[in-house]
Formats: C-alpha cells, structure tokens, sequence
C-alpha cells in the first residue's frame, strides 16, 4: 500500500472509502476474499468479491455455507479448525466450494486462524481464500501426464523384455526341431546310435525353455506398485534373466565385494525396467564393438547417515550436449528425432528413482562416452543378515 496517497486534508471516512476501494481491487485481481466466523452471531462475514463468487451474502448463517462444501470436505475443513483450535497455529487447507445454481465446483486454497477473546475463549476463525482452479487443473494435468509417462515406459519395456523372450525361445526352438529332424532320419536308417544323445539334448533344451518361462512368469508376479526389500543380488539375477544376448555380450559388470548382499527398497519388475532402459539408451548411444560398464558398489557415510548403493551404467559414446545434459529429465526432451524411441526413458528413470528415496544424475566422462548415476538408500542389515 506503499503508492496510496491521502490528502491531509482527507477525512476519516475518505481515508477508509479509497482503502476499502483498493482492497477490493486487490482482492479481484489476486482472486481471494477475507471471511471471519462469528460464533457469537452464528453468521460467516465476508467480503464483496468472495460474496460475489460464491452466491452468498456479506453477512449469512452457518447453513448457507455448509450448504457450499460437499460432505468429504466439510469433514476435512471441521478436522483443520480442531487442530487449529487445539494447537493455537494457523492453518491451510485445499477444497472445494458449490456456489448455489453452479453446475461446477470451485477450488480453493483457506488459510485462517482460530480467533480469542481478552479471556482467551474461543469466538471463531478468520482468514482468507484464494481461488485455484488454474492451479488444480496444471497440477492434474501434470500427474496424468506423468502416469502416461509411467504407462507408455512400461508398454515399451513389456515389449522390449517380451521381445528378448520371443527371441530366446527361438534359439532353443531351432536346435530342437534339428535334433528331431537328426533323431528321425536315424531311425529311418535304423542307426540308432546318435538317437539317445539327441533325445537328451532335446529334453535339456526343453527344460531351458521352461526355466525361462517360469522365469517370465515369476517376474511378471514380483511387479508391485509397493516397493520392497531387493538385495544387489536379486537385482543382477533379474536383470540377467531379460538380457538379451546380444546386449548381455556388451555388459561389463563391476560389482563390489561388498554390494550383492546389501538391500534396498524398488520394485522388482521397475527395477529391471529402469536398468533394461538404461543399458538400452547405452547401447544405441555408441557403436556395436563399444563396451558399455555397469558398476555397482556401495558408498559408506563418514557421520551416521545411511549408506548409499551407487549404480552406475557408462557408454563409450559421443556423450551428452550441453543442450541434453540441461534437459534430458524433460519428458518431452529427445535427440532421437527419425530413429526408434521415444524420448522418455530418463524422465521415467529419474521418477522411479524418486520414488524409491534416491537420487539420479548424468554426466559426460572425462575421455569419451556418458554415464548415468543412480544412488539409493540402502537398508540396516536385519539380525539373521547381521550374524
């Protein structure tokens, strides 16, 4: 109110006439309005833009605002001034608001206070409300962006790991059908002496062939929207389960003596899909003879924190532009225009990771290539684990 000039020469109820004028303008442009409740009088006083808003008068009773807030809300608002009530602090709270003859309701952002007498008794609350609907639908779009996200990775590695499955199969097929081939011509022949080496070939093929179904199998049961306690261990046998060969070939594993038994909170199957995705961006960033690192250890604190596993998975390729390195968390960020993939690969990433308490980052390596970095909290060791 620094730019408000008065008049000496202003008279008390100008003074109040111009404030009151600018107060409302502030309160249309800001889109919030001033409310007390009076316990005493039993009404709810507020100002002309809330009023306006809302369908209500300046002055109403409890019921014509009960009437505004839908059954879940008013508990939640009731729930807020008990705890402002007991606690002596103000209080924030999200909901929405029905103005009579409104198709649609309205939200709002309600902050206020408990209010006291000089006897420190009760009378009421007071505060503000502000409207945000604009708010509520950026923050909607954005989650349900964000599960599109979450949904079109899923979709992507379901089939990249049922592509890896399909060709794996394939290559235990193709010997079989061999060997049955081999096995028949022999007893045409009547030579059976290579009908039994086959036949145990074929029965070892076909057990491979079912290992890697069950496997499929017990992977697609392990996924959770819960994250749970997976071991370094468990985390490499999974993702070696879904390797395909030709990628698992260009694998270097370093694993630190002491990381495969170390414990950590992710889901099993988002686990595998974050490291698929990343040993994939990997492989399609350098050439076909180039190594590609993935490097597990664990960081012990010097304080009392928690110690941190630290996955790293490292190319030999070109590297990241300054442009990438700023912007490859944005989902709709992508240096794969006219290639296969969508782009959003490192946004899902950093989401998991998040959402498992831990923390990622990109970087270009000193000499050649990328690598990303992914730590997270590793668990206390339990008593069977500790003896």
């Amino acid at each position: 109110m620094a730019d408000v000039e008065l008049s000496q020469h202003a008279t008390s109820e100008q003074v109040i006439a111009d404030l009151t004028a600018r107060i409302d303008e502030l309160e249309r442009v800001g889109h919030l309005g001033s409310w007390n409740i009076d316990f005493a009088e039993g009404v709810v006083e507020s100002s002309p833009w809330l009023c306006q808003t809302l369908n209500v008068a300046p002055c109403a009773a409890f019921d014509e605002w009960r009437a505004l807030l839908s059954e879940s809300d008013l508990d939640n608002t009731r729930l807020f001034f008990e705890q402002a009530t007991i606690e002596h602090m103000p209080f924030t709270v999200v909901g929405r608001l029905l103005p009579a003859g409104a198709a649609e309701p309205i939200w709002f952002r309600h902050r206020g206070k408990a209010t006291y007498d000089n006897h420190g008794d009760l009378t009421g609350f007071s505060g503000i409300s502000q409207r945000i609907d604009h708010e509520m639908a950026a923050t909607a779009e954005r989650e349900g962006f964000h599960e599109t996200l979450q949904r079109v990775q899923r979709d992507e590695s379901s089939s990249y790991l049922a592509g890896g499955l399909a060709h794996e199969l394939s290559n235990l097929l193709q010997p079989v059908l061999l060997l049955c081939e081999l096995t028949s011509i022999g007893v045409e022949r009547n030579d059976m002496s290579n009908v039994r080496t086959n036949i145990a070939k074929i029965e070892a093929t076909i057990a491979r062939a079912g290992t890697v179904l069950r496997s499929a199998l017990d992977f697609a049961r392990l996924d959770s929207d819960d994250p749970v306690s997976i071991s370094v261990d468990e985390m490499l046998h999974d993702l070696q389960s879904f390797l395909d060969d030709e990628l698992l070939r260009r694998v270097d594993f370093d694993i630190a003596d002491d990381a495969p038994a170390c414990r950590f909170l992710a889901t099993r199957a988002g686990l595998v899909q974050l490291t698929l995705n990343l040993l994939k961006n990997a492989s399609e960033a350098s050439r076909p003879e180039d190594r590609i690192d993935l490097i597990v250890c664990v960081e012990q604190p010097t304080s009392s924190e928690t110690p941190t596993i630290r996955l790293t998975v490292q190319d030999r390729g070109a590297g990241f532009s300054e442009d990438a390195l700023t912007r490859a968390f944005d989902p709709r960020f992508t240096t794969r225009f006219g290639t296969t993939g969508n782009g959003l690969g490192l946004a899902v990433v950093r989401a998991l990771v998040e959402r498992w308490g831990g923390a990622i980052r990109i970087q270009n390596n000193p000499t050649r290539g990328a690598r990303v970095v992914i730590k997270l909290p590793a668990l206390a060791p339990t008593t069977e684990e500790g003896s």
